[in-house]
């Protein structure tokens, strides 16, 4: 989300499985984000990995 790298590891089912909801871990899940209807807050409660330079 706006070029930040989330951790989401600390959801038991993307360790177990590698997806959620069809998404592939390690891949930019920005627009499913959006369309979940999550708040920013919970995405910005996960630790920060690292920032995208484009």
């Amino acid at each position: 989300m706006q070029d930040i790298v989330y951790d989401m590891s600390g959801f038991p089912s993307w360790i177990k499985q590698g997806r959620r909801h069809g998404i592939q871990a390690g891949t930019d899940a920005t627009a499913a984000f959006v369309r979940s209807g999550h708040a920013r807050g919970k995405l910005q409660s996960m630790p920060v990995v690292g920032r995208l330079h484009r």
